[in-house]
């Protein structure tokens, strides 16, 4: 996971190449500032497979902080490893959320398109 200290990073993903009638490229998700992490989920899952891409679109600086990290964290102090995983949890909840939200809104729409 990386935190952002400054500048900016974008979130994007790959459009997939092999639908017909849809241009490949990349299809920005999110714009991430300072204060805001990406990468939260190679905290929580196992493979941690990568889902998006992020690119800085300024100077930026970056903080990393990793599995292992957070698990000497939990180890050694537990109150404030249940805090972070706390807000781990609310922080991927509410990207669940979001995403639910795109994801509904897109399906409306596309059965709008199929019956036109």
């Amino acid at each position: 996971m990386y935190i952002i200290i400054s500048g900016a990073i974008t979130i994007s993903v790959e459009q997939n190449r092999s639908t017909p009638g849809v241009d490949s490229g990349q299809i920005v998700i999110t714009h991430l500032k300072a204060g805001d992490f990406f990468g939260e989920l190679a905290l929580v899952e196992e493979s941690s497979r990568r889902s998006a891409t992020a690119g800085a679109t300024e100077a930026t600086e970056l903080i990393g902080f990793f599995k292992p990290d957070l698990l000497e964290i939990i180890e050694r102090n537990p109150s404030a490893g249940v805090k972070i995983t706390l807000r781990l949890a609310e922080v991927l909840g509410r990207r669940l959320r979001e995403t639910n939200d795109r994801v509904s809104k897109l399906e409306k729409r596309l059965k709008r398109y199929k019956r036109e």
